[in-house]
């Protein structure tokens, strides 16, 4: 939160002046922005929350967005680039019980085939999305592999796979057994560690980076440290054959049985 700018280097300033970030959680705030701004035409969410649930959403608050959204007659979009078929096979709009405008799916739908995303949504908003040359109102949303037939073979296949397989409430169990196991780790050795699970989406807190904020002082100091620190567990990790996201979390899948959580 707070980080505005850093990370968006090569970005035109004045791109800027029409976007703007909520602090996690803060509904209030997002009220007090859509009544600060002349039209707001979108909200974006990351269902579970920011990189991919580093900083959880609370209960409900993803339903009070979408209401905000609608009272404001803008639209919600759901990010469902992580959370699709992993948290749950309706995404992270199924699982915490909300309905976007749009949906944006990443790689996760034809299992790591190339060329694999999609956006989806209400008929009423879709209808405007097309490619080529046309009169009327259109967004254009073409491309050179958009639609292939292999990619959308692929796409059906592993979708039907998961949902065959029951993937997605396996990878969560394990999640959630990773979760407990580590936890247990961390008190035995008084560490002041914590872990937590989103289905098969799996974190552990060790230095606490993305619990900064960089709207808070004295917190922007502690970024190099507290990344080095995280960076330092996770090369441990893979000098014990483990290999996790940025030192900080796991993505579970059916391959990981109670006997490989636990020797983890």
């Amino acid at each position: 939160p707070g980080t505005g700018t850093l990370e968006s280097h090569g970005i035109p300033k004045n791109v800027f002046k029409f976007i703007d970030s909520c602090p996690p959680n803060d509904i209030e705030t997002l009220r007090q922005m859509f009544a600060e701004k002349r039209k707001v035409a979108a909200v974006i969410i990351e269902p579970m929350g920011g990189e991919s649930g580093a900083i959880p959403v609370r209960p409900g608050f993803n339903k009070e967005v979408e209401e905000l959204c609608h009272e404001n007659k803008a639209l919600l979009i759901s990010d469902e680039v992580v959370c699709a078929f992993r948290l749950h096979m309706g995404g992270g709009q199924a699982y915490y019980g909300y309905e976007p405008d749009l949906s944006v799916f990443g790689k996760i739908i034809g299992h790591g085939y190339p060329s694999a995303a999609a956006i989806g949504g209400k008929e009423e908003f879709m209808k405007y999305c097309a490619a080529g040359v046309g009169g009327g109102k259109r967004a254009y949303s073409g491309g050179t592999l958009a639609a292939n037939p292999l990619t959308c073979a692929a796409a059906y296949n592993a979708i039907k796979l998961v949902e065959e397989t029951g993937a997605t409430e396996i990878a969560g169990k394990a999640g959630a057994r990773l979760a407990k196991g580590l936890n247990q780790v961390f008190e035995k050795y008084e560490l002041p560690w914590f872990s937590y699970n989103l289905g098969g989406t799996l974190h552990f807190h060790t230095s606490c980076l993305f619990g900064l904020s960089f709207d808070t002082p004295g917190h922007v100091g502690q970024l190099p440290l507290r990344k080095k620190f995280m960076e330092h567990i996770g090369a441990a990790l893979v000098d014990q054959e483990i290999i996790s996201v940025s030192g900080s979390r796991f993505y579970m899948c059916i391959l990981h049985s109670d006997d490989i959580v636990d020797e983890t």
